[in-house]
């Protein structure tokens, strides 16, 4: 109350002396300052911040907020917005939607990069937020190296052996690994398009060919010491077993008394982008349980022999169809003759090339066009006939019930 009497004095006071302007000047200074202290507030506050705006190369940021007002807890949310395109692929208007991901995970060069994949995606009419998530640590055979997968399931199909949800029974359960570029798996670029085959029914895993579970793979020092004396192949046929071995059975409609039984051996494919191509043919010539495979702007500089692979050692190669989607002016694959000459020698492999006239690497990514580097660009016309390629190749031997066979070598 005696606040209240001092205020109402004060103000008395200084209606009597002071001029009418300058109170208007005053009480405008006045809630300047007040805005200005709520902006401070909240671009400190650990909810508003993007974490996509760091200008550090590194992304083990401590992540406590350095403002005293507000500690950001040890586990928090970062929330990326999909700008609202004008229209989805069903003519509707859609609006914007968060994506998620745990705080302290890269997942993009930076902001201008994350921008440029997030609207794109948003175009493209792939849900947000509908397909289940679940990351899964897994390794390659004698290799310590934890692995981190993410297994991107449309949400009518069950991954797990105790559900009881049937899922979709006129298509025959099938898989897709994903197989990330040199920038590693933790990219939204990669994440958008797992989404995209969870809205054509298939359950898409993103493989971890680095061992890398919070986005280092974005700092190229990082990435140059793990790709000493990797082991592409055996990375690669991992996650194809990793995923194999979530989709090994399903649960029973018969109603048997242990509740499952097994299921019909699902069929697996692989997409792979730039180092993420090469990995894909590499399993893909080892016969390792993909029915098809798709190679966009591989980096196919090696035309080694075919080893065999360990994990398939005592199983019969599976018949695959590959599908390499290259750009006429891709400086990545140099050999690309002796690679279709090594491909023509592997038995049980059918593979199809197609050339689109003058793309460059990474012709899919709508972010390439930020890349300083001459070689790299996107290509709308390519990225656009590209995926719509991958989809028919996909569709025609993994979800038809009685796929044809492959055409022959």
């Amino acid at each position: 109350a005696m606040g209240a009497t001092r205020a109402h004095r004060l103000g008395a006071t200084v209606a009597a002396h002071v001029p009418e302007w300058w109170r208007g000047w005053l009480l405008g200074v006045a809630c300047c300052a007040a805005t200005t202290e709520v902006v401070a507030y909240a671009e400190d506050a650990p909810w508003w911040r993007n974490p996509l705006d760091r200008t550090t190369t590194t992304t083990k940021t401590t992540r406590a907020s350095s403002s005293p007002r507000a500690a950001a807890p040890a586990v928090v949310t970062t929330r990326f917005f999909l700008p609202a395109a004008a229209s989805g692929s069903d003519g509707t208007t859609r609006e914007s939607v968060p994506f998620e991901q745990d705080a302290g995970v890269r997942m993009a060069r930076d902001a201008a990069w994350a921008d440029a994949v997030l609207r794109a995606w948003a175009a493209s009419g792939a849900s947000r937020g509908l397909a289940r998530e679940e990351r899964v640590e897994y390794f390659a055979a004698d290799d310590p190296q934890p692995l981190c997968g993410v297994l991107v399931a449309p949400p009518e199909v069950s991954t797990d052996d105790d559900d009881d949800d049937t899922g979709d029974t006129q298509h025959p359960l099938a898989g897709v690994v994903l197989y990330h570029t040199a920038a590693g798996p933790r990219d939204l670029f990669l994440h958008w398009h797992a989404h995209r085959l969870a809205d054509l029914g298939y359950v898409a895993f993103v493989a971890d060919l680095y061992g890398d579970a919070a986005g280092d793979a974005w700092t190229p020092e990082w990435t140059k010491r793990r790709r000493e004396g990797l082991d592409l192949r055996a990375r690669a046929v991992a996650a194809v077993d990793a995923l194999a071995a979530r989709l090994g059975t399903t649960p029973s409609s018969s109603g048997s008394s242990s509740g499952t039984t097994p299921a019909k051996k699902p069929r697996l494919g692989a997409v792979g982008f730039c180092l993420g191509g090469r990995a894909a043919a590499e399993v893909a010539k080892a016969g390792a349980k993909l029915a098809a495979a798709v190679s966009f702007h591989g980096v196919l500089d090696d035309a080694t022999p075919v080893a065999p692979t360990s994990a398939d050692s005592d199983a019969t190669p599976t018949s695959t169809a590959l599908l390499v989607l290259h750009g006429e002016r891709d400086p990545f694959a140099p050999r690309l003759d002796a690679f279709r000459a090594q491909l023509r020698d592997v038995d049980r492999l059918a593979a199809d090339l197609v050339v689109f006239a003058g793309a460059t690497h990474g012709f899919s990514n709508p972010a390439q066009r930020l890349n300083e580097n001459p070689n790299f660009d996107y290509d709308d016309r390519a990225a656009t006939l590209g995926w719509r390629l991958a989809e028919a190749h996909l569709d025609t031997y993994l979800r038809r019930p009685t796929p044809p066979p492959p055409p022959p070598p």
